[in-house]
């Protein structure tokens, strides 16, 4: 080790939040999405797709779990986290319980609770505004709050198709991420979409790009080797703007490419 220079290799510290909690077997975790260009023979050409805008921020989920006395535990998390509930008043600044504020979020998941067949269900969603996602410019026009749109539900440990799952949103008044299109499945026509400007910026009155989009079956179906009928495009533009900004020194998250 002196000739050579060697020193024995001490790998870093992994850390998690502080307020991470215990893992929870009834506390669904979101489907990873996959990169379409990994798995182009998802999707029948033809088939009806929904397809929305990629947000570029946390992903969080919120929901409730019944136990066996009928009593039910409320649960906020991140994407692979379920985070310990803060105070009433800390929770304005929660980044994945602060969902749990919006009437119609709370709503939509007590309506749901009041059919006892139903075990659990679970709103997932995107936090973004001010929170830190792949790019600090990436706020949508919100930077100074926490900004929430649902992308999926789960009842009973089961995704619900898009139909039901927009049906909730629109009901109950929930936000939810733009949709794009709903069209017959074309790869081709798909990558299109995921360039140009974000819709949810434009709502916002500010002009930013499209981080992308999510492809994801009308009907919703399993597939063996990425488990759900959900892919995701990158807008080119957006990765290039991401070299770019790591090329000056900046912190930048790829996990997402």
């Amino acid at each position: 080790t002196e000739i050579l220079g060697i020193i024995k290799y001490e790998p870093p510290l992994r850390t998690t939040a502080g307020d991470a909690a215990p893992s929870d077997p009834f506390f669904p975790i979101f489907t990873d999405i996959e990169n379409i260009n990994n798995f182009p023979d998802v999707f029948e050409i033809g088939e009806q797709v929904v397809i929305t805008e990629k947000l570029d921020g946390s992903n969080v989920r919120n929901g409730w779990f019944r136990n066996e006395n009928g009593f039910m535990e409320w649960k906020a998390g991140s994407h692979k986290l379920k985070r310990t509930r803060p105070s009433e008043e800390a929770m304005k600044q929660n980044t994945y319980w602060s969902p749990m504020l919006i009437d119609s979020v709370i709503n939509a998941l007590e309506k749901i609770s009041y059919d006892y067949s139903i075990k659990s269900a679970t709103l997932f969603g995107e936090i973004f505004g001010r929170v830190r996602g792949g790019l600090k410019s990436m706020d949508y026009g919100r930077p100074n709050t926490l900004e929430y749109a649902a992308f999926g539900l789960e009842i009973n440990g089961g995704y619900a198709s898009w139909n039901i799952f927009e049906s909730v949103c629109i009901i109950f008044n929930v936000p939810m991420v733009p949709i794009i299109a709903k069209i017959p499945f074309n790869i081709e026509e798909v990558k299109k979409l995921a360039i140009g400007p974000s819709i949810m910026a434009k709502l916002n009155g500010v002009d930013q790009i499209r981080e992308g989009v999510v492809v994801v079956a009308a009907n919703e179906r399993k597939v063996p080797r990425c488990s759900r009928a959900i892919l995701k495009v990158l807008n080119p533009d957006y990765l290039l703007l991401k070299s770019k900004k790591e090329e000056k020194g900046e912190d930048v998250d790829f996990s997402d490419v």
